[in-house]
């Protein structure tokens, strides 16, 4: 008879592993509910200041390097300045080319008469900014607003770092929805 007392030993063990399984689970549930009920993921303050830092931090770790879109965006304003064609491939572009208009210039004018360095860096923060005060003042719910500044913080880190202004494009379009 050693056969059923396996076959009763067996079934208390299983018994108790997926009490424990469905406990741990239950706890990881509560603790990660509890985390994300915490005051700091639902505070202005804190989503303000990661979005406020994002762009800097990105832009710092830029620095010194090539940045051939924030390049394009600044011809497109000297090519204005200078009433030089805006749509033909120069060779300072790197085979490149502008698919801008005249109107861009003058948005993108104040960080071109800038050194590049602080040009590309307060143009990063104008996306970031264009984009959040969009989301704030989109007609939605506070938790709805909440959640969509943690679910596209991550998206928002690549056009900051490639200078791309689709970030403040979609802003734009937010406002656009506010009226």
């Amino acid at each position: 008879m050693i056969f059923p007392d396996f076959m009763r030993t067996f079934a208390t063990n299983s018994i108790i592993m997926n009490n424990l399984r469905d406990n741990s689970l239950m706890t990881f549930k509560a603790k990660l509910t509890h985390f994300f009920a915490l005051p700091f993921w639902r505070s202005w303050t804190t989503i303000t200041v990661i979005y406020a830092l994002i762009p800097i931090i990105i832009g710092l770790l830029k620095w010194h390097k090539n940045n051939d879109t924030y390049h394009i965006y600044k011809s497109v304003f000297w090519n204005t300045i200078n009433q030089l064609p805006l749509y033909e491939f120069y060779d300072y572009l790197k085979g490149d080319c502008n698919h801008y208009g005249v109107i861009f210039a003058y948005v993108i004018g104040p960080f071109a008469i800038l050194p590049d360095t602080w040009g590309m860096l307060l143009w990063e923060c104008f996306l970031v900014a264009v984009f959040y005060i969009g989301v704030r003042y989109m007609p939605l719910e506070r938790w709805q607003k909440v959640f969509m500044f943690w679910f596209c913080l991550h998206e928002v880190l690549t056009p900051l770092f490639v200078e791309q202004f689709d970030l403040a494009r979609h802003g734009i379009c937010f406002l656009l929805l506010h009226q």
